[in-house]
Protein backbone atom coordinates (compact mmCIF):
# COMPACT_ATOMS: atom_id res chain seq x y z
CA UNK A 1 0.00 0.00 0.00
CA UNK A 2 1.46 3.58 -0.89
CA UNK A 3 1.02 6.15 1.93
CA UNK A 4 -1.79 7.92 -0.35
CA UNK A 5 -3.81 4.66 0.43
CA UNK A 6 -3.08 4.55 3.90
CA UNK A 7 -4.24 8.14 4.70
CA UNK A 8 -7.42 7.42 2.50
CA UNK A 9 -8.19 4.09 5.41
CA UNK A 10 -6.99 6.12 8.69
CA UNK A 11 -9.51 8.91 7.73
CA UNK A 12 -12.31 7.12 6.90
CA UNK A 13 -11.84 5.65 9.99
CA UNK A 14 -11.57 8.71 11.72
CA UNK A 15 -14.67 10.65 9.68
CA UNK A 16 -16.35 7.11 11.31
CA UNK A 17 -15.89 7.11 14.35
CA UNK A 18 -16.63 11.40 14.72
CA UNK A 19 -19.87 10.70 13.08
CA UNK A 20 -21.00 8.20 15.07
CA UNK A 21 -20.14 10.26 18.30
CA UNK A 22 -21.44 13.56 16.60
CA UNK A 23 -24.80 10.69 15.83
CA UNK A 24 -24.67 9.71 19.91
CA UNK A 25 -24.61 13.45 20.83
CA UNK A 26 -27.29 14.64 18.68
CA UNK A 27 -29.64 11.69 19.66
CA UNK A 28 -28.78 12.50 23.55
CA UNK A 29 -29.60 16.43 23.26
CA UNK A 30 -32.91 15.62 21.65
CA UNK A 31 -34.17 13.81 24.38
CA UNK A 32 -33.90 16.86 26.60
CA UNK A 33 -35.09 20.77 26.59
CA UNK A 34 -32.29 22.99 26.31
CA UNK A 35 -32.76 24.36 30.02
CA UNK A 36 -32.56 21.24 31.49
CA UNK A 37 -29.39 20.62 29.83
CA UNK A 38 -27.96 23.96 30.68
CA UNK A 39 -29.25 23.06 34.21
CA UNK A 40 -27.22 19.78 34.55
CA UNK A 41 -24.03 20.95 32.80
CA UNK A 42 -24.34 24.49 34.39
CA UNK A 43 -23.61 25.99 31.15
CA UNK A 44 -25.42 29.20 29.50
CA UNK A 45 -28.73 28.15 27.56
CA UNK A 46 -28.27 29.42 24.45
CA UNK A 47 -25.28 27.31 24.08
CA UNK A 48 -27.06 24.24 24.32
CA UNK A 49 -29.72 25.67 21.93
CA UNK A 50 -26.86 26.37 19.69
CA UNK A 51 -25.73 22.29 19.95
CA UNK A 52 -29.04 21.58 19.04
CA UNK A 53 -29.99 23.66 15.85
CA UNK A 54 -26.35 22.69 15.09
CA UNK A 55 -24.75 26.51 14.68
CA UNK A 56 -21.65 24.74 16.95
CA UNK A 57 -20.42 21.79 17.94
CA UNK A 58 -18.53 21.01 21.34
CA UNK A 59 -15.31 18.74 20.60
CA UNK A 60 -15.52 15.45 20.39
CA UNK A 61 -13.69 15.03 23.85
CA UNK A 62 -15.97 17.09 25.43
CA UNK A 63 -19.12 15.42 23.86
CA UNK A 64 -17.97 12.51 25.41
CA UNK A 65 -18.02 13.85 28.56
CA UNK A 66 -21.27 15.36 28.62
CA UNK A 67 -22.74 12.53 27.45
CA UNK A 68 -21.45 10.88 30.36
CA UNK A 69 -23.60 13.63 32.40
CA UNK A 70 -26.42 13.16 30.85
CA UNK A 71 -26.43 9.80 31.42
CA UNK A 72 -25.93 8.34 27.80
CA UNK A 73 -23.06 6.36 28.03
CA UNK A 74 -20.85 6.64 24.84
CA UNK A 75 -20.67 3.60 22.31
CA UNK A 76 -16.97 2.71 23.53
CA UNK A 77 -18.94 2.52 27.41
CA UNK A 78 -20.88 0.38 25.92
CA UNK A 79 -18.34 -2.51 24.51
CA UNK A 80 -17.76 -5.52 26.43
CA UNK A 81 -14.34 -5.54 27.93
CA UNK A 82 -11.95 -7.21 25.98
CA UNK A 83 -10.32 -10.50 27.72
CA UNK A 84 -6.78 -10.97 26.95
Amino acid sequence: MHFVQYLQVFSCTLCSFLLTLLMEFAKAIAAFTAAEIAAKLGCPERIVYAWKVGERQPRPWIQKLILKELGRPTKRDRQPARKP
